[in-house]
């Protein structure tokens, strides 16, 4: 899950992995997981499921250089 956390950073805020560090150093821990029901879509052939949200922070550096000016940023990794 972190590692598509790490790929939703570039889709969702542009962010590439390199120019980011976990909020909390070393911790690939997500600060939130919610759970719930996903009603089934016959149309999708999909049937009812429960699905899993994994929220993660992180700190990207809006600058490009390493350790200047860094903005927090939470995504889902789904």
């Amino acid at each position: 899950m972190y590692g598509a956390a790490l790929r939703g950073l570039e889709a969702v805020f542009g962010a590439a992995w390199y120019d980011t560090i976990p909020a909390v150093p070393d911790d690939d821990i997500p600060v939130d997981i919610k759970v719930h029901a996903v009603s089934a879509d016959p149309a999708e052939g999909e049937p009812s499921h429960v699905h899993a949200d994994f929220r993660y922070v992180f700190m990207a550096n809006d600058c490009g250089k390493p350790g200047e000016q860094f903005s927090t940023l939470s995504v889902l990794a789904m």
